[in-house]
């Protein structure tokens, strides 16, 4: 999933319409998969408005959606949160939370929003050109060195 989606203006189609037909086989809006995606990512409310009218949370979660209908056994999330508010942000932690409970996939994500990112994670690499350190987040967050790399953000 990329940081940032570009729709052309020219291309006025329904966030349902983009989910419906981004795949070689498309999916039914009625099959069980599609309908508990919808319901996950919690965009059924915006099925019927155009995709280029949505606010960048919720293009997040349309993309979000559009991933997890072909069932992946991994996604990859580019800065997810990266234009969302301090309420979308959190929605999306609790949204990705839920996804990790109800499916078996596992899910890769990038982020510079420390603060947000650790209670929502099972594992954390902290990576600058190279990795300063890993593993769980109670243990990451209790790292020294990684506390006077990162002394611009507050660790919790």
């Amino acid at each position: 999933m990329p940081q940032n989606f570009v729709i052309s203006n020219l291309m006025p189609i329904t966030v349902e319409y983009f989910l419906l037909n981004s795949f070689i086989v498309k999916p039914r809006r009625n099959q069980p998969v599609f309908l508990e995606v919808i319901e996950l990512t919690g965009i059924s409310n915006i099925l019927q408005h155009q995709v280029l009218e949505i606010s960048a949370g919720q293009t997040q979660l349309l993309l979000l959606a559009r991933c997890l209908i072909k069932n992946p056994d991994l996604i990859i999330l580019d800065e997810p949160v990266s234009s969302m508010d301090i309420h979308a942000r959190a929605k999306f932690y609790d949204i990705i939370n839920e996804i990790t409970k109800k499916k078996s996939v596992s899910i890769l994500m990038t982020s510079h929003d420390i603060n947000s990112a650790i209670p929502s994670s099972d594992y954390i690499i902290f990576i600058n050109n190279s990795i300063y350190c890993q593993g769980k987040p109670n243990e990451v967050i209790k790292n020294r060195s990684l506390n006077e790399i990162f002394s611009s953000y507050t660790m919790k």
